[in-house]
């Protein structure tokens, strides 16, 4: 800024000067002085700018070289750095990950295997089962089946990832829940059979799809129309040709153009009569108007969604070798009459004279789907049963190997604990689901957690995961127990105090019993009848039974005496007896006589139930002093039910029992 100022002033004096100098006619050489000094000085103040700017642009571009050249090292930085992590990875990383998709184990599904095969080889079976309850290895035997036996060509309907689909909103005809689920049903399976097979490998099915042309078959696909055109022009508008295009007429009539042409427009017109038919087979004709005729074909709603679509069915195998059909999961269902139409499209398929080849059925099912053994052993032809891999009995003895494989010291995993938890595991995936996000969690979470209490955890988050999400709302089982520790104690100590009184009150009763024996008892009440009876010459009768006196003393006369099953019969007058009311009898024994109770009263007496009852009684009142201090696991530990005062919601009942395992082993 200074510096244009200085020339500014300069250059203002100099014009000034030399214009006086031509007002005043001086010396040409002065005036040409201060000419050659205005350009010296337009020179200097040139080179200062240029100077200025090529700086600016060196130090611009010094700036820009230096920030590439940051970025360019810090991205080799950055990337060696993930390079040396990724090695790192690769060092320590295990070969070996659990995985809960169906494994390839031949040695484990041997025996399997070759019942399948040799069944599937008999020429007369048709429909093999393949039985077991859930996670006890079906899938696992079909894939090593699948691996080891390549030869036949199978086709898997799963429908584990089954959704509802909505049917015609056009179909108004009233149907049952049931008939619109079987239909649903029916609908999965055939979308499972068509979208498994490309679409140009069943050209004519009237299953439509979005097919993805690639770019060279667009190409070509323009070409042919162009050389069609072209082909039309050369045989139809010759003239036009000529005319427009400048082409001679000799060359349009030449014998190998003219063939050309025939021969283009001869296969033009055959792939489109190829494709109009395959598109007329598509439509589907509701009704046909003709003038004022309106002619209306019938549509068959009333027909099963297989039998409508029966011809695509047949369609399918005609073009595709299947010979294995797996089904799997259809059992999740609860709905049988989905097998009753498999048969019968099994049936048809290998009675078709235009497949020509015999097509098994292969089910992947649970044992109970079937309500007896003869509706089960009716439909198929062979069953193979599946021996669960991990139950109730064994899941203990897996869950200590695959702890023992992360090499977890027994100390921090204890295996009484996994014994009592593994009760809660009978399926092999979510075992190898618990372990494996035990061992995550393990790794991200702090290292002085201990290892059984994040196993109880991770074990509860999979067995229940909707409690174990709800710890993230403040509810739940889990939640509610914790918050409720307060509430816990103070009812457990009314408990206690209730179960105090009822023992002082037992021990009172122990203490104030006079009699010793159960035949003391006996004898007092056998006194108290005799005092009722008339005398010799009178019959003692219990229960219509004669009896005598010293009879009356057995635990079943004695009953009879309580409940008014006695009577006295006199021996001379047949029909002269007196039978004492049993109001009379409670009136002789006093009201407030109680047998049942006086009798476990003096058994308490004989095994000395009253020193058992003083040491109970010790121990509650120790606990009541002591509950303040205690915490849930102390409570559960003293075997205290601490579900019983928690507010637990409706369904959430069937957590309890494992959560009671987890107070009192894991915390």
């Amino acid at each position: 800024m200074k510096a244009n100022i200085i020339f500014a002033l300069f250059t203002a004096f100099i014009v000034i000067a030399i214009a006086v100098g031509f007002y005043m006619q001086l010396n040409p050489i002065v005036i040409a002085i201060l000419l050659g000094m205005l350009f010296v000085g337009t020179i200097c103040y040139l080179i200062g700018i240029c100077r200025h700017l090529i700086m600016s642009s060196v130090i611009s571009c010094k700036e820009k070289i230096h920030k590439a050249y940051r970025k360019y090292i810090r991205k080799i930085a950055v990337s060696c750095g993930r390079k040396v992590n990724r090695w790192k990875l690769e060092d320590t990383r295990e070969n070996h990950i659990s995985l809960l998709s169906p494994i390839d184990d031949f040695k484990r599904h041997k025996e399997y295997i070759i019942r399948l095969k040799n069944a599937i080889d008999q020429p007369n079976v048709f429909n093999i089962a393949l039985t077991g309850s859930y996670g006890a290895g079906k899938s696992s035997i079909l894939k090593t089946f699948k691996a080891y036996y390549p030869e036949y060509h199978y086709v898997n309907v799963s429908l584990a990832s089954f959704v509802e689909v909505n049917m015609s909103e056009s179909d108004s005809t009233p149907k049952s829940k049931e008939d619109s689920f079987e239909e649903q049903l029916e609908y999965s399976i055939l979308q499972q059979l068509f979208y498994h097979v490309k679409a140009t490998n069943i050209p004519e099915s009237r299953f439509g799809r979005i097919e993805r042309t690639s770019r060279k078959k667009r190409f070509l696909v323009v070409v042919c129309i162009l050389l069609f055109v072209v082909a039309n022009l050369c045989l139809f508008c010759q003239e036009q040709m000529t005319k427009y295009f400048l082409i001679p007429t000799e060359v349009l009539k030449f014998s190998f153009l003219f063939g050309i042409s025939i021969s283009v427009f001869v296969i033009g017109i055959c792939v489109i009569l190829f494709q109009l038919i395959l598109f007329i087979k598509k439509i589907s004709i509701k009704n046909l108007t003709l003038d004022k005729a309106t002619l209306e074909f019938e549509e068959k709603k009333n027909v099963s969604i297989m039998n409508r679509y029966l011809d695509e069915i047949l369609y399918l195998f005609q073009e595709k070798k299947y010979n294995v059909v797996i089904f799997e999961d259809i059992d999740r269902f609860e709905n049988t009459h989905i097998f009753t139409k498999l048969r019968e499209l099994n049936l048809i398929l290998n009675q078709s004279e235009e497949i020509g080849r015999r097509i098994v059925f292969l089910y992947a099912l649970k044992d109970d789907i079937f309500a007896n053994a003869e509706e089960r052993t009716k439909f198929f032809d062979y069953i193979v049963p599946v021996i669960p891999f991990v139950n109730v009995s064994n899941s203990g003895d897996l869950f200590r190997r695959k702890i023992a494989n992360l090499h977890i010291p027994e100390a921090e995993v204890s295996s009484s604990f996994i014994t009592d938890i593994s009760a809660f595991v009978n399926d092999m995936r979510v075992l190898t689901n618990v372990v494996n996000e035990f061992d995550l969690y393990r790794n991200l979470l702090d290292k002085k957690l201990k290892k059984d209490k994040l196993l109880a955890m991770i074990l509860y988050k999979n067995l229940y995961p909707t409690d174990f999400s709800l710890l993230h709302q403040n509810k739940g089982v889990v939640y509610e127990t914790f918050i409720s520790t307060g509430l816990l104690k103070d009812e457990i100590q009314k408990d206690d105090w209730k179960r105090l009184e009822e023992i002082d009150l037992e021990i009172q009763a122990i203490s104030e019993e006079t009699l010793r024996s159960i035949e003391e008892l006996r004898a007092v009440i056998v006194g108290k009848i005799l005092k009722l009876w008339p005398g010799l010459g009178w019959e003692i009768y219990c229960d219509d039974n004669k009896t005598d006196i010293s009879s009356l003393f057995s635990e079943e006369n004695i009953q009879h005496i309580l409940t008014g099953k006695i009577y006295f019969r006199d021996s001379r007058y047949r029909n002269s007896f007196i039978q004492p009311k049993v109001d009379e009898i409670k009136s002789s024994l006093g009201e407030s006589y109680n047998y049942s109770k006086r009798k476990e009263l003096i058994q308490s007496i004989a095994d000395d139930k009253i020193e058992y009852l003083r040491e109970e009684r010790k121990v509650f009142v120790d606990d009541i002093s002591a509950m303040e201090k205690y915490t849930l696991v102390d409570i559960a530990k003293l075997g205290r039910n601490i579900f019983e005062h928690i507010n637990i919601t409706r369904g959430q009942e069937k957590n309890m029992r494992f959560s009671d395992i987890y107070w009192r082993k894991a915390i």
